[in-house]
């Protein structure tokens, strides 16, 4: 999954985070935030790409 993000060094990165009560959670099916093709204006793919998050985040059952 980590190697499918834009920025996948910097995900690795966030992963090792070490502190008091501090997790972090990547859900199956979560993919890129859309940011590239938003500031291109690509409205259409911004909202399937959210969607697409959204709907890994409700799978996944964690909360936030």
């Amino acid at each position: 999954m980590l190697n499918e993000l834009l920025l996948s060094e910097t995900a690795r990165l966030t992963l090792r985070v070490e502190g008091e009560q501090v997790e972090v959670a990547i859900p199956k099916g979560q993919g890129c935030c859309g940011i590239p093709v938003f500031v291109h204006g690509d409205v259409e793919t911004i909202r399937e790409l959210g969607r697409r998050n959204l709907d890994a985040m409700d799978r996944s059952g964690l909360s936030i």
